[in-house]
């Protein structure tokens, strides 16, 4: 299976290469890529709580992964949660098929390089949970 190159959700210079059989990943920047790796395509990552999470596709549909572990997301087979603290924490967790399979609170990043997002799209955690209600997004994230 080919790995994807996908940007960061809030520092587009920063690349992840994803090996989705292997759910391994290494870290690069655009400028050391070849202009085909850089041609943006559907999935996002961040980095929180010292540990990577994403989205990536996949012939069958939306992958949700962290570090080394890999959930199929099919409709109406998994559910989120994502709420702000008192604190400015985000609490998110992921369920599927009834059960938690990821869990973080953590303090989002203060220092985003662009001015563009709205409040809720800056947080990868806070643009996924809006985003899944979005019978596009199914779409643009199931290809090979």
């Amino acid at each position: 299976m080919a790995t994807h190159w996908l940007r960061n959700h809030s520092r587009y210079a920063k690349k992840l290469c994803y090996s989705p059989s292997t759910s391994t990943f290494t870290h690069h920047d655009a400028s050391e890529l070849a202009e085909a790796d850089r041609t943006p395509r559907p999935g996002t990552w961040t980095k929180a709580d010292g540990r990577i999470y994403g989205i990536s596709p996949s012939a069958q549909g939306p992958v949700f992964f962290c570090e080394g572990e890999a959930y199929l997301l099919e409709p109406d087979a998994f559910s989120v949660q994502c709420a702000r603290t008192e604190e400015d924490q985000i609490h998110f967790m992921l369920t599927v098929r009834g059960e938690a399979v990821i869990e973080v609170l953590y303090t989002p990043e203060q220092d985003m390089f662009f001015d563009f997002f709205d409040d809720d799209d800056e947080d990868f955690f806070e643009w996924f949970s809006g985003t899944i209600t979005n019978h596009g997004f199914f779409e643009l994230h199931t290809r090979d």
